[in-house]
């Protein structure tokens, strides 16, 4: 699955997703031709004129892992991982900590046993 529209069928299909092998997603930031969300602006932002922040291979990755979470929190769906590293350590650092923060508290939310009843 690539984009949002992919998990949304994803999650249309299973009532329970499974995603095994989850390798920790940091890595360091290199300025390069790497898909950029909306938020980010194609050079700068008028208003300030804000560099953009460098994004690392592994960022295009972390934006589909933050979609398919969003998509199975919405949803209700139990989404349950298996990584290499705790899930405080997945993306310790780098330039989509604030969304990622986000992620992992939704992740943390799916643990309760009352998630997706």
């Amino acid at each position: 699955p690539l984009a949002a529209q992919d998990f949304i069928e994803v999650c249309d299909c299973f009532s329970h997703i499974f995603l095994s092998d989850v390798p920790q997603l940091t890595g360091a930031g290199q300025q390069t031709a790497i898909a950029r969300g909306t938020e980010d602006g194609v050079t700068q932002v008028a208003a300030g004129d804000r560099q953009l922040p460098a994004l690392s291979r592994q960022d295009d990755g972390v934006r589909r892992f933050i979609a398919l979470v969003d998509e199975c929190y919405d949803r209700s769906i139990p989404l349950y991982l298996s990584a290499s590293v705790p899930l405080n350590q997945l993306y310790s650092r780098g330039a989509l900590g604030f969304p990622f923060r986000r992620t992992l508290s939704r992740l943390q939310e799916m643990q309760f046993q009352r998630f997706g009843q």
